[in-house]
């Protein structure tokens, strides 16, 4: 069912804005925060700062700022977004990870004190380390942070690593190494990060030799890669499939150390994923469980139904059979009694297999043991020869039991 559109004049949305946080008040408009405030761009409508709301529950006096052109009160017609009302529910679920005045900016002090274990641990390590091919410390120990620069930007890495990891401590996140890796623990949910610096391609001239070809102008330079002195932060091993971002560093407009607060976002947004994706999982496994059990419900359903129907047909072929040789016997009895009258009337030219007597008594017990009505004679037919072959066996050899 589609949400119906929001009228409001810009005088209504001004007073809104500076009486509601922003995120709560675009969930009301079925918008993302980002969608309200493209809104708010739009129409000149000013919004509280950053820390205005923390500042205001702290009983400190802020400043609102003015509405612009107050002459004009236009009418604005908010159309909900099922995208955007998507994209809150992602960042409301990112939400409650985070304080309620949000993370706020992440400091990082000029000079190294006080440092977190970790960091002090870092330091020790990679102070000892020598750099590799392309200027870049070597850690000799699984136990260090993912730490991976040059001698020259070390402290500002360490600096950055340990204001970090300080302002994922007070969230509530756990940081730790494990099997060399650097991990940060948001509700259960692990991930690798770590600190690089990148590295740029410079051209080197050749060493002249007088050994081996001769070299060309355009041939006595190669390319290496060195140390650039730019750091970036990432989320390793991990597949953004989720267009999120996993990497944060340098550029010609801001330095890592503006970026530490999106990366903690980045990190909560990528736990958040992982998280749902988990929940999904774990949704598939279960509902796979129950197709099972229904199908394995089913068979033994099918199979019981087939085994009554067995069992029935049983019955009824039993019951036929009986009716069977309870005419067969009959024919028999009368068979008998004709052949016991055409002898007495001297007029009889069916010849037996023996003497009349014997014919006669082996004659009525074939008839009364078809007949289920009567009790069965004994018969030779219901001996075992199974167990004749194994008397056989036995008298041949009485000892071969014993093996």
């Amino acid at each position: 069912m589609e949400e119906k559109t929001i009228t409001i004049t810009r005088h209504q949305l001004y007073k809104k804005v500076w009486q509601t946080p922003i995120v709560q008040l675009a969930k009301e408009y079925s918008l993302s925060d980002v969608g309200l405030a493209k809104i708010c761009k739009k129409y000149d409508i000013p919004r509280p700062p950053r820390g205005y709301w923390a500042k205001k529950a702290a009983g400190i006096e802020v400043e609102k700022i003015p509405l612009p052109n107050k002459s004009r009160n236009e009418e604005i017609t908010i159309h909900p977004n099922l995208y955007d009302n998507k994209r809150f529910e992602e960042n409301h679920s990112i939400q409650q990870y985070l304080p309620e005045n949000d993370i706020g900016p992440v400091l990082v002090a000029k000079r190294l004190a006080s440092p977190h274990p970790l960091v002090e641990q870092a330091a020790a390590v990679l102070n000892q380390s020598e750099p590799n091919e392309n200027g870049l410390l070597e850690a000799k120990s699984n136990n260090c942070l993912n730490i991976k620069v040059s001698s020259k930007v070390l402290p500002r890495a360490l600096r950055i690593m340990d204001s970090l990891i300080k302002n994922l401590n007070d969230l509530q996140f756990d940081v730790y190494i494990t099997k060399g890796n650097t991990v940060v623990n948001i509700d259960d949910i692990e991930l690798e990060f770590g600190i690089r610096e990148e590295l740029k391609t410079e051209q080197k001239r050749s060493d002249p030799t007088l050994d081996g070809y001769y070299r060309f102008n355009h041939s006595r330079y190669h390319q290496v890669k060195v140390s650039s002195g730019n750091l970036c932060l990432s989320v390793l091993d991990f597949y953004t499939g989720d267009n999120l971002q996993k990497n944060w560093r340098d550029t010609k407009r801001k330095q890592l150390e503006d970026e530490l607060e999106k990366f903690i976002k980045g990190l909560i947004k990528i736990a958040v994923s992982e998280k749902e994706k988990a929940r999904q999982r774990e949704e598939r496994e279960r509902q796979r469980q129950e197709m099972i059990k229904r199908r394995e419900e089913e068979k033994r359903r099918r199979e019981e139904l087939q085994r009554k129907i067995n069992e029935e047909q049983n019955r009824i072929d039993a019951l036929v059979g009986s009716a069977e040789n309870w005419r067969k016997s009959k024919l028999l009895h009368e068979f008998i009694a004709a052949v016991e009258k055409s002898l007495s009337r001297g007029e009889c030219h069916y010849t037996p297999d023996c003497d009349w007597e014997e014919w006669f008594k082996w004659a009525q017990d074939q008839a009364d043991r078809l007949d289920p009505l009567t009790p069965s004679p004994p018969s030779i037919i219901d001996e075992d020869i199974e167990s004749l072959q194994s008397e056989t066996e036995y008298e041949r050899d009485p000892f071969s039991f014993l093996g």
